[in-house]
């Protein structure tokens, strides 16, 4: 791991390659921040070290987040577990009164397991002091933490009940689903306006409107009410970065009503003024399916592609490495960008 000058930390793979060093880290490369908004600059040295948590390999990462106290700029050490896959925020681990900087984890394992950290600490202009924190309480949470993704990875993988998890019952699959790759996950947890993230990550906002807790999902009432799952909102860290360069967006759906004009129904849409949408569905009162690319509708591969009411739908957005855009309904592309592409050339031609 290593700052860059937009800001962030890169995530290589060195090891195995001797003397070079290659993009590796995917999803969890230029998540962290090095500055307040990302703008630039190498950082300070922060602790990074490997564990071995309930037999599954993770990494444990202390940086400052940084926030702005009577015109000062104040560092408070986080720490974050990741599985190279998730990531979660264990929370601030450093005294609220120091300003901190650098950072070095010790983790002991064996019988007397241990998580220690030992960090830099503003003590006037240009003087700095040392403090050691032992992190039992953060230990326990980390233990926690790994135990639900290992449960969630298994009950999803064969659609059986883990531990005290029944995915079945709560209707996340009806069959095995494939969890290499899958960062977060979005069921029937509610509490209050935050539709939580079954893998402890990010959560997604409920907005504008009535939601209430289903079987396998939560269901939306009016035309107003809808969630958002933030990926370029989330300032210093960005836990979804890796959504700029590849991505997939999936969701099971099922429409209640036939609407009255034409209804996003999933999306992303750039973090820009004017909100545009990369890629998107809408469902029209033809009852017919509507994909928008980079702000513009789109022809389908599939035109004959239509929906029906009180009917299940898997529908599936992805954008690949060489930002080509595709939409899927129950495995059947309905888009292609790459086919615009080849209409845009023809044009030119």
């Amino acid at each position: 791991m290593a700052p860059c000058e937009r800001g962030s930390y890169d995530v290589y793979e060195s090891t195995v390659c001797g003397v070079d060093w290659y993009d590796a880290g995917e999803p969890i490369t230029r998540v962290w921040g090095t500055s307040q908004n990302r703008q630039g600059g190498d950082g300070v040295q922060s602790g990074f070290i490997t564990a071995d948590i309930e037999n599954k390999k993770v990494l444990l990462l202390t940086t400052p987040v940084y926030s702005e106290e009577e015109g000062k700029v104040k560092g408070a050490l986080h720490l974050w577990l990741t599985d190279n896959s998730r990531v979660h925020d264990v929370g601030p681990v450093s005294r609220e009164a120091d300003d901190a900087a650098a950072s070095s984890l010790l983790y002991r394992s064996g019988a007397s397991v241990e998580l220690i950290l030992l960090y830099e600490k503003k003590t006037g202009y240009d003087s700095y002091g040392l403090a050691y924190v032992r992190l039992t309480e953060q230990l326990d949470r980390i233990k926690e933490v790994v135990k639900s993704w290992i449960a969630l990875d298994t009950a999803l993988q064969g659609c059986e009940t883990s531990g005290n998890l029944d995915p079945r019952k709560r209707g996340m699959c009806n069959g095995p689903l494939p969890t290499k790759g899958l960062v977060g996950l979005l069921s029937n947890t509610l509490a209050g306006t935050a539709w939580v993230d079954e893998y402890r990550g990010v959560n997604a906002t409920v907005k504008g409107g009535a939601a209430t807790s289903e079987k396998g999902g939560v269901t939306f009432t009016g035309s107003g009410s809808w969630a958002e799952w933030p990926v370029g909102s989330r300032g210093q860290n960005q836990p979804y970065y890796f959504a700029n360069n590849k991505f997939a967006l999936v969701a099971t759906v099922m429409l209640h009503a036939v609407p009255e004009e034409d209804t996003p129904l999933l999306g992303v849409s750039m973090n820009d003024t004017a909100g545009t949408v990369l890629l998107g569905v809408s469902c029209t009162p033809d009852k017919k399916w509507k994909v928008t690319a980079s702000g513009e509708i789109r022809e389908l591969s599939k035109e004959d592609a239509t929906w029906e009411t009180e009917k299940t739908y898997q529908v599936a957005l992805q954008m690949d490495k060489d930002d080509e855009l595709f939409v899927y309904v129950d495995g059947d592309e309905i888009y292609d960008g790459e086919d615009d592409d080849e209409e845009e050339d023809g044009d030119g031609g």
